[in-house]
């Protein structure tokens, strides 16, 4: 009985301490959702918004993921606009007047807006 009371009181301190670090990053995510949506259509706007707003890498980056998680949605539809054809800058500008895509359109998104805010990524 007294391991059972020990074990959870030491399970439940140790979720509520994971808490709290999840709150931290929320503060990010409601920051980055105020990127004007005139602005929000280009890269180089984003990627220029990120620069000014956003100060160190990490808050840059953390910013960056925040705002393509809220606001492209995932659409399998997408997967039937592959195009090979298509060239990389005309993907990514399809991705933000579309507003949707999928995995290969948050990958491509992410790390073309990472390399022009001053990051090195990898697809």
């Amino acid at each position: 009985m007294k391991w059972g009371l020990l074990t959870g009181g030491l399970c439940l301190a140790f979720h509520l301490s994971f808490a709290q670090m999840g709150q931290q990053f929320g503060s990010y995510h409601r920051l980055s959702v105020t990127i004007p949506e005139s602005l929000s259509y280009s890269a180089d706007s984003i990627a220029r918004y990120l620069r000014e707003h956003y100060k160190t890498p990490k808050l840059r980056l953390q910013a960056l993921y925040s705002w393509i998680t809220t606001h492209i949605r995932y659409n399998n539809d997408s997967s039937y606009y592959y195009n090979r054809s298509l060239d990389y800058e005309e993907k990514i500008a399809a991705t933000l007047r579309r507003k949707k895509g999928v995995c290969e359109n948050y990958a491509d998104l992410l790390a073309d807006l990472a390399s022009r805010i001053g990051l090195r990524s990898h697809v």
